[in-house]
């Protein structure tokens, strides 16, 4: 798979994919906004606080940009089939039907699928953005956060009903940093 970090703010520019990726995408965005145009006819814009699943297939081009000039802070992790698969197998049933789609063969169409960003999703990311390690135990460690992303998704988008009826429950550490948000804001 592949991972890519963006920290900078100001990478203000609009670009254009070629065609012909063919990995899935998952993408968890803190903050800023991007607004995606796929095949001049399928536009969609995202913020902090989804993880985004997509894959745009060979020949639909994609363009994506932001209007305020600012990326924000984000963590991308591109997986092939190849590499999904036999990790999927079990569960492909479970998954949504364009992504199990995707596990069996190349996609003619666009796939997008999105989950809640949750506390543990946020904090896998915040790590990967975050980490002090260097050299080979970096990429050790980075490597071991993407998979337990992937992981969380996984179990979003194969228990979405179960999770959709479940209550939420804060930790107490969620609860006090909730506190003292409160306090900063009064």
């Amino acid at each position: 798979f592949y991972l890519r970090v963006i920290k900078d703010s100001r990478r203000g520019t609009t670009h254009v994919v070629a065609p012909g990726e063919d990995w899935l995408k998952l993408s968890f965005a803190l903050d800023g906004g991007v607004h995606q145009v796929f095949a001049d006819d399928k536009a969609f814009n995202y913020t902090g606080g989804r993880a985004e699943i997509y894959l745009h297939p060979p020949g639909m081009v994609k363009i994506e940009g932001v209007e305020d000039g600012c990326w924000g802070t984000s963590v991308s992790l591109y997986f092939s089939r190849e590499y999904l698969k036999p990790h999927l197998q079990a569960d492909i049933d479970k998954l949504p039907a364009s992504i199990a789609g995707f596990l069996r063969d190349p996609p003619d169409e666009l796939i997008l699928e999105t989950v809640p960003m949750t506390g543990a999703i946020m904090r896998a990311v915040t790590d990967v953005l975050a980490t002090r390690y260097l050299g080979r135990l970096r990429h050790t460690y980075v490597r071991a956060k993407a998979i337990e992303l992937l992981c969380e998704v996984v179990y979003h988008l194969t228990h979405e009903a179960e999770l959709a009826m479940s209550d939420l429950r804060l930790s107490w550490r969620d609860k006090r940093q909730l506190d003292k948000a409160r306090e900063i804001i009064r």
